[in-house]
């Protein structure tokens, strides 16, 4: 099945991606927490079950993926230069990581978003069983 635009506009998959608010917001979301492809398309996909009642047929399937997969470049075409300005800032952080800094960013609305790293220790505990 080939998709090409006149056919893809009146699918219930395109109608999702592009009216649905849940799905928009879940894939802003993940989006900024790295998620891959696979993760998205079957979110929407149980997004799409949850909404129509029904599993995707092939062509409504092969919309979520198709646009899961070019997810990034849509993105960047939204917010030019995001995808580099997130790597950047993971970069930043892992640096801060590596030398147990803790991590301050004011988001756009005055918002901190804080963390404080530390090294941590894996205690084993024992176990006494006492026979009767």
């Amino acid at each position: 099945m080939e998709l090409n635009n006149e056919d893809i506009t009146e699918r219930k998959a395109y109608k999702l991606l592009t009216q649905d608010r849940k799905a928009q917001k879940y894939a802003l979301m993940c989006f900024f927490y790295n998620e891959e492809h696979l993760g998205r398309t079957n979110r929407w996909r149980e997004q799409y079950q949850e909404k129509f009642g029904i599993t995707p047929d092939e062509l409504d399937y092969k919309i979520l993926s198709k646009f899961s997969v070019i997810y990034d470049e849509f993105m960047d075409y939204c917010f030019p230069n995001l995808s580099k300005q997130l790597d950047i800032l993971n970069e930043a952080i892992t640096i801060l990581v590596k030398q147990n800094l803790p991590a301050k960013i004011e988001t756009l609305d005055g918002c901190i978003l804080s963390w404080d790293f530390a090294d941590t220790v894996e205690l084993k505990r024992s176990v006494l069983i006492i026979p009767k």
